[in-house]
């Protein structure tokens, strides 16, 4: 229960960071509780923290506290005296006081701003474009993050954690199963990658996984590695290397049709 209000008292913060206050009269909005100056809450300034408040100062609203004789309590508390000197500056009028999206386009609530404004935000990454990239399909999105992310459960990220009976790379069976190995030393994907070399008439080609994740067209290839080794693990079914060859062939051709400003040439 303490959980889910905690919650719900968070979203009322992150709604209400969505919402610009306008005032009008100054009589609809809340002095303590309304987040119109600097958007911030003064009963939650830290300068208010230990002041013991009238119950009937609380309800007060922003013309109350200018035009009223509840302002004594402000002019003792440095903070207090800022705020007062602020509101001798407004000039209210004849309008209601009004809340308006600060996420609006063309006078229209807009998702894309409101999220923009409330999502939080961590360091960026090179691979962002190549992952999260429209040119690709949804189910080998999630596949490159965790690879990325070096989450994928590979045979040495799981004896870390719980003890299996052979750690061996599924497709080759010789060295232990890595990252590193399973997507650039396996002669398995070598092989792939050497179709794919001819294929697309490359000139080079890096032989090291820290170079190979670099290349964009890691995109639709290193998820057919990886489900191929998935099939091996949880169906026993085990394909060759023409089977994940024209697995990426028909996925890579259903793809680029879906280009729409590329004309038919170049896509061949």
């Amino acid at each position: 229960m303490v959980w889910s209000l905690k919650k719900i008292l968070k979203l009322k913060d992150i709604v209400i960071s969505l919402f610009d206050i306008q005032l009008g009269n100054g009589r609809g909005i809340l002095f303590w509780y309304d987040p119109w100056f600097e958007n911030l809450h003064i009963v939650l300034k830290a300068e208010f923290g230990g002041v013991r408040i009238r119950r009937d100062f609380l309800n007060s609203s922003v013309r109350d506290i200018r035009d009223g004789d509840y302002n004594t309590l402000l002019r003792g508390i440095l903070e207090g005296v800022r705020i007062l000197s602020f509101m001798q500056t407004i000039h209210f009028n004849d309008n209601i006081d009004s809340w308006v999206w600060k996420v609006e386009r063309d006078v229209k609530f807009n998702s894309n701003l409101a999220w923009e404004s409330i999502r939080e935000r961590g360091n960026d990454v090179g691979w962002t474009h190549v992952v999260w990239s429209s040119n690709i399909i949804p189910r080998q999105q999630f596949v490159l993050w965790l690879l990325f992310r070096k989450r994928l459960s590979t045979r040495d990220r799981l004896k870390r954690f719980m003890d299996i009976p052979d750690s061996k790379c599924l497709l080759c069976g010789d060295n232990e199963e890595t990252m590193d190995h399973l997507f650039s030393g396996c002669p398995f994907t070598l092989e792939l990658w050497r179709r794919i070399i001819k294929a697309m008439e490359l000139a080079f080609f890096p032989s090291d996984w820290i170079d190979i994740k670099e290349m964009a067209i890691l995109k639709v290839k290193v998820y057919h590695i990886w489900m191929e080794r998935n099939s091996r693990v949880f169906t026993r079914v085990r394909g060759g290397v023409d089977d994940v060859w024209n697995n990426i062939k028909f996925d890579c051709n259903s793809l680029v049709r879906t280009w729409r400003r590329i004309s038919k040439n170049e896509q061949n």
